[in-house]
């Protein structure tokens, strides 16, 4: 356990380093010294990196030869190749686009599609008392971000599995009109579009007589640093079953995470939403439960993961709120 613990705090160590260390700015935009800068503030991830024109004029254009703390605290991060990567590739390095290295390895069996009632349950029996400070939360409670958390017995498959989770409500106003919302940033790429988001797959199953994604299958990896740092011990590694509900004003993303490729997520399961708050903003709200390992799958205590929920998920809101925001 000693040795576990010394791990843990070297990644630790060095990931609060990276994220926030750095000390000589480039001075010049060329190929050679943007790639060296922002390999000091996002190192391990420069395979895959490719330096172009637009490259540098965007490395230019945003102010980016400055300290590595300084770039992390304009945060811009995945904004700058927003709109601009391939299909098959995420942003890195806040202005390159690195290919996903990360397919889905887990494939679902139809009663795996059977997880929504479970979802919707647990989240009908959320406390009274959290119940009652999300109904009277007022526009400008939204507008600055809400979150509670708590832990509650939770029946994970539907059937009886009951397990002790920590759960979160987190929720955030965007000063964006829905239609807006959605078109610049599609439900169904809630997952792709998430803060430190270092790659995956994504597999839509069925879809609505728009087209729209109705069933998909989507690995996510997932830094839990507040950057885009990388590295297989300490990655959120999941692959969920998620099913999309629409209506004119509003879409919900219902998932269940069935698989880790680290063991870093044992249980997972939850809801986003995006619904029209009035004519001129949308609220995004997440729900969901959890029970998550340290390294070598060793199980973090409730306690302990509900400290990290509320800033992980309102990063995810603000962060959706600089993407429609452009």
């Amino acid at each position: 356990m000693r040795t576990l613990g010394f791990i843990i705090v070297v990644v630790v160590a060095a990931a609060v380093v990276s994220c926030f260390g750095g000390e000589d700015a480039a001075e010049k935009p060329t190929c050679d010294t943007v790639i060296a800068k922002m390999n000091e503030c996002y190192p391990g991830q420069m395979e895959g990196w490719e330096c172009t024109d637009e490259t540098l004029e965007a490395y230019e254009a945003n102010g980016l030869d400055k300290e590595c703390n300084e770039i992390y605290k304009a945060g811009k991060a995945d904004t700058f190749s927003f709109g601009g990567c391939d299909a098959d590739e995420h942003a890195c390095g806040l202005i390159f686009c690195c290919k996903n290295e990360h397919p889905v390895t887990w494939f679902p069996s139809a009663s795996d599609w059977d997880f929504l009632p479970a979802v919707q349950a647990y989240q009908l029996a959320m406390p009274t008392d959290k119940r009652a400070s999300i109904d009277a939360a007022t526009r400008e409670d939204l507008a600055a971000g809400i979150g509670y958390t708590w832990e509650q017995d939770v029946d994970v498959s539907g059937k009886g599995e009951i397990k002790d989770m920590a759960v979160e409500y987190t929720s955030g106003l965007i000063e964006v009109p829905y239609d807006t919302f959605v078109s610049r940033l599609a439900p169904e790429h809630w997952g792709i579009e998430l803060a430190h988001y270092l790659g995956g797959e994504l597999i839509v199953y069925s879809t609505d007589d728009q087209g729209r994604a109705v069933t998909q299958l989507e690995r996510m990896v997932l830094s839990p640093f507040p950057c885009d740092w990388e590295t297989p011990l300490t990655d959120m590694d999941m692959t969920k079953v998620e099913f999309i509900e629409y209506t004119d004003t509003s879409a919900t993303v219902y998932w269940r995470v069935m698989y880790s490729d680290n063991d870093s997520t044992e249980e997972d399961l939850g809801s986003v939403s995006f619904r029209a708050y009035d004519d001129f903003s949308t609220v995004v709200t997440f729900h969901s439960a959890h029970r998550l390992n340290a390294p070598l799958g060793i199980h973090l205590p409730n306690p302990l993961v509900r400290l990290t929920l509320i800033d992980f998920f309102q990063g995810h809101i603000w962060h959706y709120g600089d993407l429609v925001s452009y």
